[in-house]
């Protein structure tokens, strides 16, 4: 990531990144979906849709095991 992240960013980062690695997909896409609404605005497009990419994959993981 190009945008300098502030420390409760980086905690929603990794948070996601923990849950995402446990399979617990919802607890990473509210993690994440946190760190994108933040992003929103302040940093390049690219790496909001980049992060919107990753909360779609999360919520796609979770709908398959429902």
């Amino acid at each position: 990531m190009g945008t300098q992240l502030n420390a409760q960013q980086i905690s929603w980062l990794n948070a996601g990144i923990d849950h995402f690695n446990a399979a617990r997909f919802w607890y990473a896409h509210e993690d994440w979906e946190d760190l994108w609404k933040s992003l929103k605005g302040i940093a390049p497009q690219s790496e909001v849709d980049g992060v919107q990419g990753i909360i779609q994959i999360a919520a796609m993981l979770y709908n398959h095991e429902r």
